[in-house]
């Protein structure tokens, strides 16, 4: 048996005499709580203290001081009050009253002295309505607001965002803005590899990432697949969004690992705003830049007109990465920098044909000690001692910093150094150049 009891609709009753506002409370007392206010100016106070409270007025016409009209004037003007139901308590039908009175927002007349049935009747039939309409506007709001996001992230759809932005860069034209083109790394490998139901749950997580670390003033979305965008706005230093791209891939990495043990990461194109830039010329540049971005290694962010070193068919010493985490790629180009170029080699056919193409030119192999853990993944140790790895070509371990297990397998594996995770751009340039130039007469 169902014990739980309804909860009734607060009525209140506005009429400076008490034997009115007294009838009336007794006529309704079954269905309704009630409340007398004896003058318009309590109602407002009370209102006005109890926001939502009140879910319908009966009020009397004449008042001292203030009248029922200019009541209900007031409450039109106001806008959460003007859609509470008002009813008009009054002793005369004058068509000209009425008229006024429904100008100024009364719902229905009740004429005195009131009729139970009647009162009764027209409250139900206003709380019903009104009920009705509110229903239809909620569903209109909530219309409204799926038709600007999208479904699966709640994040702001294409359409919505190029609206937003446009207007943004129309409104300020000279505050410094950033705007980010995010890519997911490899999505189609994750879809493949660990089903569509997870590549969903990548999505979101990357997602509720950018959520959490941007402003409410700043704007993000998603334009479908695993492409998201991020407005930065009012941006006090250009170095800021740079610094928050690679805090994203980082907190992505770490978030996707830690809670759906999948290894992934983003690749970040970024453009600054400049005076009189539209949305398709600063979304143009941001996309070039993530381009370049997503060429040159992946799993790193790239501001338009930045120099990234890139592979070329020159004669600069290669430097070869492996690892099925594109962050150690990322770092090892960015912090040994120009004078050599860098092959990611994410998994054993890559791995082959890097060597196949490259090798006469590859001088030295980082590989990461966390995928020689993985069973699968020892046969890219294997693969590479055979080529000449820890003895014609110099292999250096990256593990992470006091994993006793990931140093005993890089002194298994004969690497000739070892870096600890993260890394240090000076310990990279040295070791790497030390490295490279100790195979440089090799031909």
């Amino acid at each position: 048996m169902n014990t739980k009891k309804t909860q009734k609709n607060l009525i209140m009753i506005i009429d400076d005499s008490e034997m009115e506002r007294a009838l009336l409370k007794k006529y309704l007392e079954d269905d309704f709580i009630t409340m007398g206010c004896e003058s318009a100016e309590e109602a407002l106070t009370y209102l006005e203290e109890h926001p939502g409270a009140v879910k319908l007025i009966l009020v009397d016409y004449l008042m001292p001081n203030m009248s029922g009209m200019e009541f209900l004037k007031i409450c039109q003007e106001h806008e959460e009050w003007k859609y509470i139901p008002k009813i008009m308590i009054t002793s005369n039908d004058r068509p000209k009253d009425q008229i006024q009175a429904f100008r100024a927002g009364a719902y229905d007349f009740i004429n005195k002295p009131p009729v139970p049935e009647v009162v009764r009747a027209r409250i139900h039939h206003a709380m019903d309505v009104i009920g009705q309409l509110k229903n239809s506007i909620d569903e209109g709001r909530i219309y409204r607001r799926e038709a600007k996001v999208d479904k699966a992230t709640g994040l702001l759809n294409k359409i919505s965002f190029e609206q937003e932005i446009e207007e943004s860069l129309k409104h300020s034209p000279s505050e410094q803005k950033a705007l980010m083109v995010i890519d997911i790394d490899d999505f189609k490998t994750i879809n493949d590899c660990f089903g569509h139901i997870q590549g969903d749950e990548v999505i979101k997580t990357v997602a509720n990432v950018l959520v959490e670390n941007f402003r409410s003033t700043d704007y993000v979305g998603r334009f479908g697949g695993d492409e998201f965008v991020v407005l930065i706005d009012s941006l006090t230093r250009k170095t800021m969004a740079k610094r928050k791209a690679e805090d994203i891939i980082k907190a992505v990495s770490l978030q996707c690992e830690k809670s759906l043990h999948i290894s992934t990461s983003l690749s970040i194109g970024i453009a600054y705003s400049e005076e009189n830039d539209d949305f398709e010329e600063l979304f143009s540049r941001a996309d070039q830049a993530l381009y370049k971005a997503k060429n040159t290694g992946k799993g790193k962010s790239v501001v338009y007109g930045e120099y990234v070193p890139e592979i070329e068919d020159n004669d600069k010493p290669l430097i070869l990465v492996c690892s099925s985490d594109s962050q150690l790629f990322t770092s090892v180009a960015l912090a040994y920098g120009s004078d050599a170029g860098f092959i990611h080699a994410s998994d054993y056919t890559k791995l082959k044909d890097s060597f196949s193409k490259y090798k006469d030119r590859i001088r030295v192999v980082c590989i990461s000690m966390k995928d020689i853990e993985q069973e699968d993944s020892k046969q890219f140790g294997e693969y590479i001692k055979r080529q000449g790895g820890g003895t014609a070509i110099p292999l250096i371990a990256v593990g992470q910093e006091g994993d006793m297990k990931q140093l005993r397998d890089a002194v298994d594996l004969g690497v000739n150094d070892i870096l600890a995770w993260p890394l240090q751009v000076d310990v990279v340039q040295r070791k790497f150049s030390r490295a490279i130039l100790s195979t440089i007469n090799r031909k």
